[in-house]
């Protein structure tokens, strides 16, 4: 299972290592889940712009390779992520 791993205003996945390391408690799981998602709850605006953008521009990437069904459900996803980002933009 990959992680999303902040580093300012970049997000990247951290991908497991291929070494079999030892289970860590599940309470230290929640842990070190919810390090992760705080920060990433607490920029949603940028979040959101940034998921759009990529969706948007791997749905394009999707269509010319005609690979059409993925970039129709990659659109749809940038049309989401930019109607989260208005109605979140209304609230505040």
């Amino acid at each position: 299972m990959n992680d999303i791993k902040r580093d300012g205003p970049n997000l990247s996945l951290v991908r497991p290592s291929s070494r079999r390391q030892s289970e860590p408690s599940s309470s230290a799981k929640r842990a070190s889940r919810a390090a992760v998602v705080q920060p990433l709850q607490d920029d949603r605006q940028e979040l959101l712009s940034y998921v759009a953008q990529l969706s948007g521009e791997l749905a394009m990437m999707s269509r010319a390779a005609r690979l059409d069904t993925l970039g129709y459900f990659l659109e749809m996803a940038r049309i989401e992520a930019l109607g989260a980002l208005s109605r979140l933009e209304t609230v505040d």
